[in-house]
């Protein structure tokens, strides 16, 4: 029994080095390669806050170039804009159609609830906008996106973006939803959910529709695609149909797209070379956002 203990303890250190071996190396590939072909701005405060800062990944020569803001997931409790899954495709293959990829960190559980999130990301949208000509942007020329909780972030401002227009800031192109279920709050937080819910939105009532975009959307929302899960256990994709419902009811351009992808995957999936992708960027272009072909 104990030489088998061993053996596996062994086996598990083995393992171990290997992995971080094999992302130590995946790093510094990936980092080279970006060094030729990018130019990457890391840790830019748009805030006071440590966590208040964005990544920015840039072509080499931008000139006027278009934006795409991403907003990492993490049940609004964990998450950053460096993980591998929030950025790495994405930059790859939007970079190199000219686009400066941003990528935001912003204020956690249990020091920021989902009320405070959503002020940090119109914070980070009026910083962005005010500099994106210092970075060779376009700051009418620009999409946000944000994946799970961050695609319930980005929802709550595609549905008031009054928010960041009271700090200053002005309207974008519109916005991308990877795979948010936390559309309609006082309907989930109603039936059987899990406790990060509880710690995001607290267990006061009343204050549900506040941090609810299904509640808050009306004429002025900003156009918005819902990408859902078919895969999911919690469907994502009722509530992404409710809150489409509604913004075409109040004139906003609201459409679900229903992938076959789990969770994880309606986030790592988009950059790569697949009709999903294609799909996004379809989307995208019809709002403005000006891409140039992949040569």
């Amino acid at each position: 029994m104990k030489k088998t203990l061993k053996l596996c303890c062994i086996l598990c250190f083995i393992s171990l080095l290997f992995a971080c071996g094999a992302n130590s190396r995946w790093r510094d590939k990936t980092e080279k390669t970006q060094a030729e072909q990018i130019t990457i701005g890391r840790d830019v405060a748009y805030g006071q806050h440590a966590k208040q800062k964005i990544d920015i990944y840039s072509p080499l020569q931008p000139n006027n170039s278009p934006i795409i803001v991403m907003v990492h997931g993490g049940a609004w409790r964990m998450g950053d804009k460096a993980n591998r899954a929030v950025f790495q495709h994405k930059v790859t293959r939007w970079v190199a159609q000219g686009v400066i990829f941003i990528s935001v960190n912003y204020r956690l559980l249990p020091e920021a609830n989902a009320y405070t999130q959503v002020q940090d990301i119109a914070k980070a949208m009026q910083f962005i906008q005010k500099n994106a000509v210092n970075w060779g942007g376009n700051p009418s020329q620009i999409v946000l996106m944000g994946h799970s909780s961050g695609g319930h972030l980005v929802s709550m401002l595609s549905s008031q973006p009054s928010v960041v227009s009271n700090l200053s800031g002005s309207n974008w192109l519109g916005t991308v939803s990877l795979d948010s279920a936390a559309l309609n709050i006082p309907e989930l937080m109603k039936v059987e959910h899990p406790k990060f819910y509880d710690d995001a939105f607290g267990k006061k009532a009343s204050l549900w529709p506040e941090a609810s975009p299904y509640h808050q959307v009306n004429s002025h929302a900003l156009p918005i695609l819902l990408v859902c899960s078919t895969e999911r256990k919690q469907d994502s994709c009722a509530a992404a149909k409710q809150y489409a419902a509604l913004a075409n009811l109040n004139q906003t351009k609201a459409q679900v797209l229903p992938m076959k992808l789990s969770h994880m995957d309606i986030n790592e999936k988009v950059g790569l070379h697949n009709t999903y992708t294609q799909q996004i960027e379809q989307f995208m272009t019809q709002l403005g956002l000006q891409l140039t072909p992949e040569k």
